[in-house]
């Protein structure tokens, strides 16, 4: 419907709270660039606004149709380390344009320790766990596997 990049594109924080997207980057040797994030507000019935900032900047007008395709292209079918990851203001419930496997924030286990570790506070490095891991912060800290 409409979509604006630059810094006129500024998010609209008078729409209350938003879901957001955040790209998890797990690799501490891999600079991320392009989006890391995207809020996601309803405007009206049939429009939604995201607003998408990184290494870009702008915002989207959108139907909730587009919205809910937002989410299945992100959230969908979710790789073991998952890339995206959903955070709600105040811990809140999944919006209506989740899809319905994703039922949260997901926990991994870390490799050398064994402990559960929310998806967000992993690391892995390499690509994404192929090599080794996923593995919690403290044990990326402590050395070598």
């Amino acid at each position: 419907m409409e979509h604006v990049e630059g810094d006129e594109a500024s998010p609209r924080p008078d729409l209350g709270p938003s879901a957001v997207l955040r790209c998890d980057q797990t690799d501490p040797a891999v600079d991320g660039d392009g989006v890391g994030r995207v809020a996601v507000r309803v405007e009206s019935d049939d429009r939604c606004l995201l607003d998408y900032w990184g290494y870009y900047v702008g915002h989207l007008r959108t139907t909730p149709e587009g919205t809910v395709e937002l989410g299945e292209a992100l959230l969908a079918g979710r790789d073991p380390v998952p890339r995206w990851l959903l955070d709600l203001p105040g811990g809140g419930v999944a919006p209506w344009w989740v899809p319905g496997e994703c039922d949260g924030r997901p926990t991994l286990t870390c490799e050398r320790r064994g402990d559960e570790t929310d998806a967000g506070d992993v690391v892995t490095p390499d690509d994404r766990g192929v090599l080794g891991g996923p593995f919690c912060r403290d044990c990326l800290d402590a050395g070598p596997v």
